[in-house]
């Protein structure tokens, strides 16, 4: 969020450490957009919360099968699929960039190409 390079730098790293990574359903990049250029050995696994219209997370996951070669767990969370309430944040008076927003839409839809 704080890095113009967003989860596909975190890719970079990980690969260079040969660590896999968990992406969020919330991510602020695609899951493509994150993968690509990704070195054919790196693991990823994909975190998705099932939302209340269960077409939209059939959808995400969908798109997430499509890219198995890249994929290869699904991490399923069970709390909201909403931000939370940062206490902490607020005290400090942290505020995200007004273009930061999760790249994924309600509908599972890419939000930028």
């Amino acid at each position: 969020l704080a890095h113009p390079d967003g989860e596909h730098g975190i890719a970079k790293a990980a690969a260079r450490f040969n660590a896999l990574q968990v992406i969020s359903n919330n991510a602020s990049m695609t899951p493509e957009q994150i993968v690509q250029g990704a070195p054919s050995e790196q693991m990823f696994g994909w975190q998705i919360y099932v939302q209340n219209q269960r077409e939209k997370s059939v959808a995400m996951l969908k798109r997430i099968n499509a890219m198995k070669d890249r994929f290869k767990f699904v991490c399923l969370t069970l709390d909201a699929p909403v931000p939370g309430k940062r206490e902490l944040d607020e005290k400090s008076n942290f505020e995200r960039g007004n273009n930061v927003q999760a790249a994924v839409t309600n509908n599972g839809d890419a939000q930028r190409p």
